[in-house]
């Protein structure tokens, strides 16, 4: 019941409001708006905004209340300061709004251009997070990589070490060859001298000198014969020929 009672009561508000004497279709809506308010109110008595209504139409006053036959004071710089105020606030609302109607196909191209942008931005998102994985991964394997390098490094500067010293050392006994040699070489030259002293014949010097020659090179074996033979090179004294071939006989 309430729903249709407030169905009949917008109806009569509807004709209340659309009164004017100006059209012919529109002369009677007076009489049927008070219609549709009993109406209402046979249905609900209680309701309030029918009561409302109805005591307007009996009053002869409009839907706002008041008097229909009332008279305005022709304040006209008024109303036209209301008019210039209102429209520049009103205007540009209007403008955005026209804009946008007309713009409506574009808004919904728009609108499909920006989905496929943002697919497309979230896919190179995921790309983007794919190459980052793969960087630290790889990163991680530069890292042991490195350090796998610097122990190789490490160990081979250590046997680096071992064989610059085996090489110092070498280095160090080829010195002491050559000492040797070169004293075996004045050996030699001395031995041949005393041979060449004490031979009676050139057979004899000949003879001598080869066994002084073998001896010698016995000396790089032998230790005594070399320590024999810098005896006589470097002992007091002035050379005595007889010393030098008894020393070479004895080590012979």
């Amino acid at each position: 019941m309430r729903t249709w009672a407030e169905h009949r009561v917008r109806v009569g508000e509807y004709l209340f409001r659309s009164f004017t004497t100006a059209r012919p279709e529109t002369a009677e809506n007076l009489t049927r708006a008070i219609d549709e308010m009993s109406a209402a109110l046979a249905l609900v008595p209680d309701h309030a905004r029918a009561r409302i209504l109805a005591g307007y139409l009996t009053a002869n006053q409009n839907a706002l209340g008041y008097a229909r036959d009332h008279d305005l004071v022709p304040d006209f710089p008024r109303y036209e300061n209301v008019l210039t105020g209102y429209v520049p606030a009103v205007a540009p609302l209007f403008g955005v709004a026209v804009q946008l109607l007309g713009h409506l196909q574009d808004v919904a191209e728009n609108q499909i251009r920006l989905s496929g942008e943002l697919a497309r931005l979230t896919e190179t998102r995921q790309i983007r997070t794919v190459e980052r994985l793969a960087a630290l991964a790889a990163e991680r394997s530069a890292i042991a990589e490195l350090s796998t390098l610097r122990a190789a490094i490490d160990q081979h500067r250590v046997i680096i070490d071992g064989l610059s010293q085996e090489l110092d050392a070498e280095e160090y006994e080829m010195d002491s060859i050559g000492t040797v040699s070169t004293a075996l070489q004045v050996m030699v030259a001395v031995a041949t001298a005393i041979v060449g002293a004490n031979a009676p014949a050139p057979e004899g010097a000949a003879a001598e000198a080869a066994a002084a020659v073998s001896a010698l090179n016995r000396l790089n074996d032998v230790p005594g014969y070399l320590v024999t033979a810098q005896r006589v090179l470097s002992g007091p004294g002035s050379f005595d020929p007889t010393t030098a071939s008894f020393a070479y006989r004895a080590g012979h």
